[in-house]
C-alpha cells in the first residue's frame, strides 16, 4: 500500500483576467492562509477499480466512484460532486483499472472566497495521480501531465486558460507555508505546457492591501454577453493583457493604483460590476470616499475585491467588519 500527500495553496488573480483566455499574461498570487490538504492511499487488486473520496467539503462527505462511471456509454445521471470527480479522473482512468484508491480531503476552504477551491482539487488530484502512476515529481515540464490536466478542465467546465490550476501546482512546491508567491502565467502557442514564472513586486508586500469578501457570487453572464462579438473579445482581452504586462515590470504603489483605475474602468465597460446590491454599492462608495484604489478580481466581478489599504484603515475609516477582510498582505510583510 502506498500513501501520497499534497498541500495546494489558495490563489488570487490580480491582473490579466480575460486577456489570459487569449494567450495574454495573468498575474496571480498563491498563499497558504487557505489551502487544501489531500492524501491518498493506493492498493493493488484484480477486479475493477473502486475510488473513494472522503471529505466534509461536499454534501455526501463520502463519494464512491466505480469503473462503470468512466465509460462514456454509461448515461446514468451523476450528481454534481460525482460529475466533478469522474471528469477530473477520466484522463487517468486507464491507469487506475486494477487499483483501489482512497482519497481524503483533510483541509479545504470555502468556494465563496473565490480563492480557487475547484482548481485546487484539480491540481491536487492531478499531482497525486502523476506521482502514483509515473513516480516522477517533475510534472511542471511534462507535456503528458499538462494534456491530462487540460482534459480534466475541459471535461469539467468546457473551457478555461488553466492559470488557476497552474499557479496552484507551482505554489504547491513551496515548502515554507509562511511564504506567499507572485506568479506570471501565460499559455504558449502550440504547447500544452504553460509558461509559469515567479516574480516579486517592487512595492513592499505590506503595502499591497487586502482582499475584501463581497458575499456576492461571481456572475459572468453580462461579461459573456459582451463577449459575443469577436471584436469585443479581442478588445477587452488586449486591454487586460496590456495592464498585466505593464505591472509585471513596473509595480510600485503608484503603478498599482493607476492599474487598478484602468482595470476598474474596463470592468465597468464590461458591465460585470453588480449594481443591484445595496451592500456592495455602499462598500464601493466608502472606498471612493476615502480615495482607496480597488479593483474587481477574476473573470466576474469576483467574490472578493482587492483594495490598496491596510486592515486598520478599512476597519476604522470604512467600517468594514474584520471578518470580511479575507486576506491581508501585511500579515506576510512587516
Amino acid at each position: 500500500m502506498n500513501r501520497f500527500n499534497v498541500c495546494i495553496p489558495a490563489k488570487a488573480l490580480l491582473f490579466g483576467e480575460y486577456g489570459v483566455l487569449y494567450g495574454g499574461r495573468a498575474l496571480a498570487v498563491t498563499f497558504f492562509q487557505d489551502y487544501f490538504q489531500i492524501s491518498a492511499t493506493l492498493k493493488k487488486q484484480s477486479n475493477n477499480c473502486q475510488i473513494k473520496i472522503n471529505s466534509d467539503f461536499f454534501n455526501s462527505q463520502s463519494l464512491n466512484i466505480s469503473n462503470e462511471q468512466f465509460i462514456q456509454e454509461n448515461k446514468s445521471p451523476l450528481d454534481r460532486d460525482s460529475f466533478f470527480f469522474v471528469n477530473l479522473l477520466k484522463p487517468w482512468h486507464l491507469h487506475l483499472k486494477n487499483w483501489d484508491l482512497e482519497f481524503h480531503i483533510e483541509n479545504s476552504f470555502s468556494p465563496s472566497l473565490g480563492f480557487g477551491s475547484s482548481s485546487a482539487l484539480i491540481a491536487g488530484f492531478s499531482k497525486i495521480l502523476w506521482q502514483m502512476i509515473y513516480n516522477n515529481k517533475d510534472y511542471l515540464t511534462s507535456t503528458l501531465f499538462w494534456k491530462n490536466v487540460r482534459t480534466s478542465i475541459q471535461n469539467i467546465q468546457g473551457q478555461g486558460s488553466g492559470y488557476d490550476v497552474a499557479v496552484q501546482l507551482a505554489g504547491s512546491n513551496i515548502t515554507d507555508k509562511n511564504v506567499i508567491q507572485f506568479w506570471s502565467f501565460q499559455n504558449q502557442e502550440g504547447s500544452a505546457i504553460p509558461k509559469i514564472e515567479s516574480f516579486y513586486p517592487k512595492e513592499h508586500i505590506s503595502n499591497l492591501g487586502c482582499f475584501i469578501a463581497t458575499h456576492i457570487y461571481s456572475d459572468t453572464k453580462k461579461a459573456l454577453k459582451k463577449f459575443q462579438s469577436e471584436k469585443n473579445k479581442l478588445n477587452f482581452a488586449a486591454q487586460h493583457s496590456d495592464i498585466a504586462n505593464e505591472l509585471y515590470n513596473h509595480n510600485s504603489f503608484e503603478d498599482l493604483a493607476l492599474a487598478m483605475q484602468k482595470s476598474l474602468k474596463i470592468a465597468q465597460n464590461q458591465e460585470i460590476i453588480p449594481t443591484e446590491s445595496e451592500s456592495f454599492n455602499n462598500l464601493l462608495a466608502k472606498l471612493d470616499l476615502f480615495h482607496i484604489p480597488f479593483k474587481t478580481m477574476g473573470a466576474g466581478h469576483g467574490d472578493c475585491i482587492w483594495v490598496l489599504a491596510k486592515k486598520s484603515a478599512l476597519i476604522q475609516n470604512c467600517q468594514i467588519p474584520e471578518k470580511n477582510i479575507s486576506f491581508a498582505f501585511e500579515n506576510y510583510g512587516s
